[in-house]
């Protein structure tokens, strides 16, 4: 560009008129100026003559540059009538664009070297940095990290292309193209492609009389089948600001055999109202077959708790104990009463321990007694005190922060002026790392062994081989603490049951008892640990070890523990049938003829198995109806409606003081249970 004179200038031939602005833009963008498309002459509806012309010619209109009752500070004057300018005309007989005018010279300063970038016909994003922008941002980086980023791939700034604004309009323009035919009507789609794509896909829109969405579930076959292996606790919970309606988002989630978070359900809603969460509800236990809850976490919100009461009236409701803490706190001011609250909600033992705890908790704190929060608080001790809990299974899980940690990672990548599209790809994309991170685990449960030896070798030997690896890690805590219990006395309790008194050694007197049922070879303890959380207690290994018992029984593995261990071995085996079956077409067909025709009673027949107990920690179960058919929504469904207040930036609320705070925060931390201002200690199972 460098060497092109005025005389090469007018010279030039082009093949189109778009060849020739490009051709004059490079040449501007070397020289340090800017061009703008002029005028253009059309015969005959075909155009004939063009003019490209210097961003600075001619001069703002008068009414631009009027400023008496401007709303807005006016820009700065970029147009000095500059003369600079190309004029091209279409020659008949060549066949081409030709030159019959070029002014090179300006009276304004041009750009330095190096700056190019910032003038307007010049600042554009190309398409690889728009596809990297896209991307990026889909996975929760932010717009400025995403210019960076584009700039360290190119070298400088310059050679970027473009300004950080260039970009943010840029994506913002996809994201406003994507959801040109409505955001709602792309979510249906979406979510029906991943029916096609999955046959046990699960989704239910519900919308208004104005076709508005008001409501959406949607679930997975994986997750469907997480359910019914992992089902038998759930956390419950919804957040807010995850999208441009400010629609609430509601996790259905539960602990897996790894102890990992695993994600059943999610569910966008138009508010919080008992009919909402019904019809939330209602719709997830149509997605899982009709299995009923047995228990489920919530941080006891009012409309979430006569929700689950009124369509899972059997299952066994607990409070986040975070949050019963909180309140506790934000509602009692006296000093020592909080401590000695968690106290009585941790206390060991059966319900009377709970009510002498609480007791001399009344009466050592005679005022607190009377205030109408302890009253109520009192009345739902059996959704938050250990004591009536301890005989059902909960997984360990104590608060609702495994459905927090999800929020918490949602809060990071989701803002609030996301489309509903945006929102479904990003929650897909926590459901595929949550995935990846369980095959992870699956894989270290397969490939690695312990390195510490369990006292009771057999038994430890077994549970590895049978647990994952992390629920290895918690039963060898029960191992590693087993040499410090003795069975002091062995009793007889009528035909079939036999009662043993197990101590700590130098604490004789704070026995359990193990009671053991020959006829089921059954063992029940009295601190109630299988029953809350699924692994053998040190109490019953020691009784194990004093009747000199090799391996565990089993009644002592819980179904959820051994059912993942077989599905991964018969995975195993069906890797390789599968394999050779994709070699050739035959041999898939063959394949998949044996599976069309497999019959389960046929290949079951002749075996003597012991049957599995379809409740193995003994839930009465609940009668559930049939399945409802899906409702489908109409063919054009119209977006959320949007509460857009007023403009500007939200006003700041007036700071309270803290006796005038109410107990409106619903974040659970992860390491709420520490507890460090209240030394207590305390840890989550």
């Amino acid at each position: 560009m460098g060497e092109i004179s005025d005389e090469d200038m007018l010279r030039a031939r082009f093949n189109t008129d778009e060849d020739a602005y490009f051709f004059y833009n490079e040449y501007a963008k070397f020289k340090g100026f800017s061009v703008r498309k002029d005028h253009k002459t059309v015969v005959d509806g075909r155009t004939r003559r063009r003019r490209f012309i210097c961003s600075c010619a001619s001069v703002r209109e008068r009414k631009w540059t009027n400023l008496h009752k401007r709303r807005k500070k006016a820009r700065r004057l970029t147009r000095c009538n500059c003369p600079a300018a190309l004029n091209i005309v279409y020659d008949d007989e060549l066949n081409m664009w030709t030159v019959r005018g070029f002014m090179s010279q300006h009276n304004h300063v041009l750009a330095p070297s190096g700056g190019s970038h910032f003038l307007r016909s010049h600042r554009k994003v190309s398409l690889s940095n728009a596809v990297l922008a896209q991307n990026l941002y889909a996975l929760g980086v932010s717009k400025k990290l995403v210019m960076d980023i584009i700039i360290s791939k190119s070298g400088s700034h310059a050679a970027a292309g473009c300004t950080a604004r260039d970009l943010y309009n840029q994506m913002n323009r996809a994201r406003v193209e994507r959801i040109i035919d409505g955001d709602a009507n792309l979510v249906n789609s979406f979510l029906e492609d991943m029916n096609v794509r999955d046959p046990g896909f699960f989704k239910k829109i519900q919308v208004n009389e104005k076709k508005q969405l008001t409501k959406l579930f949607w679930s997975d076959s994986q997750s469907q089948e997480d359910y019914k292996l992992f089902g038998d606790v759930l956390m419950f919970d919804s957040t807010y600001r995850t999208n441009r309606y400010d629609m609430p988002l509601v996790v259905f989630a539960g602990v897996n055999n790894h102890r990992h978070t695993v994600i059943y359900a999610l569910a966008l809603m138009n508010n919080e109202t008992i009919d909402s969460y019904e019809w939330a509800l209602k719709t997830f236990l149509a997605a899982m077959d009709g299995i009923a809850l047995k228990s489920v976490i919530t941080d006891g919100d009012a409309a979430i708790r006569n929700a689950i009461e009124n369509v899972f009236p059997k299952s066994k409701h607990r409070l986040c104990v975070w949050h019963v803490v909180q309140n506790a706190i934000t509602n009692v001011w006296t000093d020592g009463f909080v401590k000695g609250f968690v106290e009585a909600m941790f206390c060991k033992g059966p319900p009377d321990a709970f009510e002498k705890k609480w007791a001399e908790l009344l009466i050592e704190y005679k005022t607190v007694a009377e205030q109408k929060w302890v009253h109520n608080i009192y009345e739902k001790k059996e959704m938050w005190a250990e004591a009536y809990l301890r005989e059902y299974f909960f997984a360990g899980c104590r608060s609702n922060q495994r459905c927090e940690s999800i929020n918490s990672v949602v809060r990071v990548c989701v803002k609030s002026g996301l489309s509903l599209i945006e929102l479904v790809d990003k929650l897909l994309q926590k459901i595929r790392h949550i995935r990846y991170r369980d095959f992870e685990a699956e894989v270290n449960t397969t490939m690695t062994r312990s390195a510490q030896i369990p006292n009771l070798t057999l038994i430890g030997e077994q549970a590895e081989a049978l647990y994952t690896r992390a629920g290895y890690e918690y039963f060898f805590k029960q191992l590693l603490h087993e040499p410090s219990y003795v069975v002091n006395e062995s009793y007889e309790d009528g035909e079939d049951i036999i009662k043993y008194l197990v101590n700590r050694h130098m604490h004789p007197n704070a026995p359990a008892t193990v009671e053991y049922n020959r006829e089921k070879d059954a063992y029940n303890c009295t601190c109630k640990l299988f029953e809350r959380v699924g692994f053998l207690c040190r109490h019953i290994l020691a009784v194990l070890k004093h009747t000199h018992v090799k391996a565990l029984p089993k009644s002592c593995i819980l179904h959820r523990l051994g059912f993942g261990l077989r599905l991964k071995e018969l995975e195993e085996y069906s890797r390789d049938l599968f394999m050779w079956g994709c070699e050739s077409v035959q041999r898939c067909t063959m394949v998949k003829g044996h599976i069309a025709a497999f019959d389960k009673g046929e290949v079951a027949q002749g075996f003597d198995e012991t049957p599995v107990p379809e409740n193995p920690l003994g839930f009465e179960e609940e009668p559930v109806a049939s399945t409802p058919p899906q409702s489908f929504p109409p063919d054009n469904i119209v977006d959320p409606q949007r509460d857009l207040g007023r403009r500007g930036g939200p006003r700041r609320a007036k700071r309270k003081m803290f006796h005038q705070r109410t107990s409106t925060r619903r974040t659970c931390p992860s390491n709420y249970l520490s507890l460090d201002f209240l030394n207590l200690g305390l840890v989550c199972l």
